[in-house]
């Protein structure tokens, strides 16, 4: 395998095995009168294990990246010289511009299924669509090489991301089974990880290692948070898909830049 797909291959390898484990879980795990844990439900007990060793995985490939990158290493770090590179990010950028257009026809009553207030759907709606515009000018600026790139774009996501974390942990934090919602939280905190690692390119602050090492854990657990379908609204399962979908269209990208 190319040094390209390796890290992406070790994502999407885990992120599969992940749902399949949670999704078993999800059916056998929880008690159904209660929702409390069953004691010693074998896919509930390797799944935290798989998610060990995929990180473990994970940094000892990033190893073979450099620890830090060059002054102005956005968008020189990403070239996206072909359509083909710019098929991961613009399909990830489709899915947060989705979960947008969820989050605000959720606030409006027109989907139903809220989790939060009206005004907080609202909200993350409008800060999914502004962080979802930013990064496919973001992919624009890497595919054409534009030196006037403002690294501002890349900030948007990572603040929609927190804000969301914030959220999602008041409402899911009244459950008394940590097991039900520990992989949604785990996931949206790997990906305002990663995010955050991205934008450093543009603030002359990149360390690739952990951009690799946070974009292939928030993929695998995205992953497994779409087996979390009930209780977890649209927005949610579309933003982590297409969070995962761009990062690691720029894993790809960076990974392969030298080859």
């Amino acid at each position: 395998m190319k040094k390209q797909w390796m890290l992406p291959g070790l994502a999407a390898a885990g992120g599969v095995a992940a749902f399949a484990l949670r999704l078993c879980q999800n059916a056998t795990g929880f008690e159904d009168g209660t929702g409390l844990a069953v004691p010693g439900n074998v896919p509930g007990t390797i799944l935290p294990v798989l998610l060990v060793l995929t990180a473990c995985a994970a940094i000892v490939l990033a190893r073979k990246l450099p620890k830090t990158a060059e002054s102005g290493s956005f968008p020189p770090a990403f070239p996206m010289k072909d359509a083909p590179e710019l098929l991961l990010p613009v399909m990830g950028v489709f899915l947060m511009f989705l979960s947008g257009a969820a989050d605000a026809a959720t606030a409006l009553s027109i989907l139903p299924g809220a989790v939060f207030a009206p005004g907080a759907h609202l909200l993350l709606g409008a800060l999914s669509i502004v962080s979802a515009a930013g990064l496919l000018l973001a992919a624009s600026a890497c595919r054409h090489q534009k030196k006037d790139f403002h690294g501002a774009l890349l900030l948007p996501v990572t603040v929609m991301l927190v804000v969301r974390l914030v959220l999602t942990y008041r409402v899911s934090s009244t459950s008394p089974t940590l097991a039900a919602y520990y992989v949604e939280l785990l996931a949206l905190v790997f990906l305002t990880l990663a995010f955050f690692h991205l934008s450093g390119f543009a603030f002359d602050d990149a360390k690739p290692r952990r951009f690799a090492v946070s974009a292939v854990l928030a993929a695998v657990l995205s992953m497994a948070s779409m087996a979390d379908r009930t209780g977890v609204p649209l927005s949610s399962l579309a933003l982590c898909a297409g969070g995962a979908l761009v990062l690691l269209g720029f894993l790809v990208v960076y990974a392969g830049k030298d080859e």
